[in-house]
């Protein structure tokens, strides 16, 4: 099978560095979101997520932070107490 050619080209070296560049902060970005919200317990949402990143100096928009939350499945789950209160006998 031929590989397609790139209408515009070979990338240079400068492209391909960017390209490197650019995937190496995504995953850097994700792990990152991935820590938080575990961090949380999965209580955190996007929002806060998102606030929690530009705290830690991320420079990320909350867009981003919703739209790599959801393709990694990622959603803000309710805090469940650890020990069920008994009911008390009247």
């Amino acid at each position: 099978m031929d590989a397609v050619a790139d209408p515009n080209g070979p990338l240079t070296s400068e492209e391909r560095a960017e390209l490197a560049r650019l995937r190496r902060e995504h995953k850097q970005l994700v792990a990152k979101i991935v820590e938080v919200h575990q961090e949380s317990r999965g209580t955190y949402g996007s929002p806060r997520v998102h606030a929690e990143l530009r705290e830690q100096g991320f420079e990320v928009s909350r867009k981003r932070v919703e739209k790599q939350m959801r393709e990694q499945g990622r959603r803000r789950t309710t805090a469940q107490p650890s020990m069920p209160q008994a009911s008390r006998a009247a």
